[in-house]
């Protein structure tokens, strides 16, 4: 199993529909939504290119993302990291 973690900006509304989307066209085992990112569970031996999905701010921010990593549950030295994303929402 591969967690991987996708930061999204804080106090971001998480489009569960467009999540079920890459669940079901993607192989995702199942996700968790949390307040400052997403924990995707993947099957070993698959990684998707990429994840494709919505959000909607509630308030207007100038912030950045927690990490978005990737790792394999039973060796954590084997990640790959992806430094935070900076966002700024009028």
């Amino acid at each position: 199993m591969l967690p991987a973690e996708i930061g999204i900006p804080p106090g971001a509304d998480v489009d569960r529909d467009s999540l079920e989307k890459i669940r079901n066209e993607q192989g995702i085992s199942r996700y968790d939504i949390l307040p400052d990112k997403i924990v995707a569970y993947l099957w070993a031996g698959y990684v998707p290119g990429y994840f494709n999905f919505k959000f909607k701010p509630r308030y207007g921010i100038n912030a950045n993302t927690a990490p978005s990593i990737v790792y394999d549950y039973y060796n954590a030295e084997a990640q790959a990291t992806l430094a935070p994303l900076k966002f700024s929402i009028r």
